[in-house]
């Protein structure tokens, strides 16, 4: 099994070597080109963009068909602009037209290589979590400490430290199929539920009517993520439509319930040292994303309903629908997005 890993990663290796190479020749013949300029300056643009790409791309098998494809036609690319070099003045002006045509076909080839990657991206990530998932399967830890409140021992249920996947059954049962609702955020709804005999859990259900592809990106990111202010992944689960989130249940309620008193006890009523410690914990968690986290995670949604109080007043930061990556290069500027979203008085006004 180690082997065809290894042997995966080093096909995928050579392949995305091989087509960076053809770039880097097309790009180089396009200085000198003599026919076609205009088609083949286009072209060392966009491949120069495919380019910074590639390397990014997942170590997985899946990937090695489109690099194929991807490579015969960086091929035929190489060759055309190599033959757009011509400097016979009957070739130039027989072979354009005919040139414009071949760079139609060599665009149109390498768009649907291109358009393959999202999918096999998918794939690659979803495979990859399931192997994680069987290494790792729930097994409550079960572990004697003594009693507070007395002198005997009593037994106590340790969560795993690594997020597993768990069916739609499991889910139903551990929810008392969903009857116990938590409350409603913008992406699905939030149930309270019990993992077997273990600890309480937050069942969030994305909405079915949202895109696919924004549950993906919430697992990527929440499946690494360990510090003491962020609310813990404890699972997931993905079947047909049902898209689910199960996170570790912080049972105090949310800065947002103690500001408008909807717990029975504000947090306005407690002493100073622990609001302060409050803000800075959901701080540090803030501060983990932007410096400790490997990529740094944008959060892009943090407001009062979004940070979690424990019966101690600890801080835990969740709501991570919206996260993003922060984009290679933008460590020291601002970063494009495609939309603006969180929470309307808590969004950056930049």
């Amino acid at each position: 099994m180690a082997f065809t890993v290894v042997a995966n990663v080093a096909a995928v290796t050579q392949l995305i070597g091989q087509a960076t190479g053809l770039i880097s020749s097309i790009i180089r013949a396009v200085a000198t080109a003599r026919q076609n300029r205009r088609e083949c300056e286009n072209l060392a643009l966009r491949l120069s963009i495919i380019g910074d790409v590639l390397p990014r791309l997942p170590q997985d098998q899946v990937v090695e068909r489109p690099l194929k494809e991807l490579r015969t036609a960086l091929g035929k690319a190489h060759e055309l602009v190599l033959a757009c070099q011509d400097r016979s003045a009957a070739n130039r002006f027989f072979g354009a037209r005919r040139h414009a045509d071949s760079f139609r076909e060599i665009n149109a080839r390498i768009y649907f290589v291109l358009s393959l990657f999202p999918m096999v991206n998918y794939a690659a990530i979803t495979s990859h979590l399931a192997r994680i998932s069987l290494e790792h399967t729930w097994v409550p830890t079960m572990i004697t400490v003594p009693s507070p409140s007395s002198s005997s021992l009593q037994t106590l249920t340790v969560v795993p430290d690594y997020p597993c996947m768990f069916s739609w059954a499991e889910i139903v049962t551990a929810t008392n199929n969903f009857a116990d609702k938590l409350g409603r955020g913008w992406s699905g709804t939030v149930y309270k539920g019990r993992l077997h005999d273990g600890p309480e859990v937050a069942v969030k259900v994305l909405d079915k009517h949202r895109p696919h592809d924004t549950f993906v990106p919430e697992l990527v990111i929440t499946f690494r993520l360990r510090h003491d202010h962020i609310v813990r992944l404890v699972g997931w689960c993905e079947e047909e439509d049902d898209r689910m989130f199960v996170y570790e249940h912080i049972s105090n309620g949310t800065l947002r319930d103690h500001l408008q008193r909807v717990r029975s006890s504000p947090v306005t009523a407690a002493p100073w040292r622990t609001r302060i410690a409050a803000l800075l914990g959901a701080s540090r968690a803030i501060q983990y994303l932007h410096c400790g986290a490997q990529p740094v995670v944008i959060h892009r949604n943090v407001s009062s309903s979004s940070i979690h109080l424990d019966m101690n007043w600890t801080p835990r930061l969740s709501g991570f629908g919206a996260a993003v990556y922060q984009a290679a290069g933008e460590e020291h500027g601002g970063q494009l997005v495609e939309e603006v979203v969180g929470t309307p008085g808590y969004v950056d006004p930049e």
